[in-house]
């Protein structure tokens, strides 16, 4: 199970506060970070959970649907999925959905959010 710490840690694991989202989502490294391949186009993940990740805007609207792709540190296999943009947020943060995702694309998923979880504990980041 996922779990927070103190509020310090809320650069690493972060919840929505106004519960958009019902699930946990870690930040990547800045020396690991997982690009998002998006219309051709290479995005930095804000964040990543089992359920959608988030990303700066660039001209995308609420309700967007797209076919993306992108690595995770651990599995060898490139994640592909279908996504929307759930929400954008005042700092022009596009917060999103997995639509389609497949079972060991989502468990792939929760095990690099739980070793995120794990070297935060041990004080790696």
């Amino acid at each position: 199970m996922f779990w927070r710490r103190k509020k310090a840690d809320f650069e690493l694991f972060s919840i929505d506060s106004d519960n958009r989202r019902g699930s946990y989502r870690v930040k990547p490294s800045e020396e690991e970070p997982i690009l998002l391949n998006l219309n051709n186009e290479k995005f930095r993940l804000i964040d990543i959970g089992a359920l959608g990740f988030s990303f700066q805007n660039k001209d995308f609207q609420v309700n967007d649907e797209y076919d993306v792709d992108f690595y995770i540190k651990g599995y060898i296999k490139k994640i592909i999925a279908r996504m929307y943009i759930v929400a954008i947020d005042e700092h022009d943060i596009c917060h999103c959905a997995f639509q389609e995702l497949s079972e060991d694309d989502y468990e792939a998923i929760h095990k690099y959010m739980l070793e995120k979880q794990k070297a935060e504990t041990r004080g790696y980041t």
